[in-house]
């Protein structure tokens, strides 16, 4: 061959070697990219299942905060002489339905208060709350402002933290007091959802059941 055909000869082989490991690279670079999408989606999965595994937790973190605040309002209305008493935007709850409205006439509704009909209801904090206005809006918020709380943080909960309005006041229905064993006294009753017994039984007694019942 003449040295312009070897010539030519090497530059088809050189350009077929080019062409078989640009191939070759652009399959590792596909493969490459399938591991990295691998890696990727079992990243998102391994954070979903932290997040799903965590979130019953949160969930239960964020009730007992909601509870807490609303303990520290109603020690408050009680603290001044407000327990049973409707003040000026007040959210209210009707006994016969659970229905809520907020209270525009105080006078009025204290009248349904000494009733029986409804009762002054407060917050169990939410992202989606039941807003109480006026005066009742500012003892509610300086509340949330001392414990340092955001009701939107409740958001993290999702739809089961929204918030919900709760009685103050409780009217335990089919009390009744028998005689015991050894002197003692057995006390019965039903309660609406989310009240405690326990609550009832300190107010009877006038003392901390708990101990009582450790002592016993």
């Amino acid at each position: 061959l003449s040295a312009a055909q070897q010539n030519h000869e090497r530059l088809l082989q050189v350009e077929k070697r080019g062409q078989e490991a640009l191939a070759s690279s652009k399959a590792s670079f596909a493969a490459a990219e399938l591991q990295l999408k691998a890696a990727e989606d079992a990243l998102a999965a391994a954070k979903k299942a932290v997040s799903d595994s965590e979130r019953p937790i949160r969930r239960l973190a964020l009730s007992a905060l909601q509870s807490e605040l609303f303990n520290r309002c109603l020690s408050a209305r009680i603290a001044d002489g407000l327990f049973a008493t409707a003040i000026e935007g007040d959210v209210m709850k009707k006994r016969a339905t659970g229905g809520l409205f907020v209270c525009q006439d105080p006078r009025a509704d204290n009248e349904r208060v000494a009733a029986g009909e409804i009762d002054p209801a407060g917050p169990l904090p939410g992202h989606a709350l039941f807003a109480s206005r006026g005066e009742a809006f500012r003892r509610e918020q300086a509340v949330l402002s001392d414990a340092g709380v955001d009701p939107q943080w409740f958001a993290a909960g999702g739809e089961e933290m929204q918030g919900a309005r709760r009685p103050y006041r409780i009217s335990p229905e089919d009390l009744a007091v028998t005689a015991a064993d050894g002197g003692a006294l057995a006390v019965s009753f039903a309660l609406p959802k989310g009240s405690y017994a326990i609550s009832v039984l300190r107010e009877i007694a006038k003392t901390d059941v708990t101990e009582a019942d450790s002592a016993a």
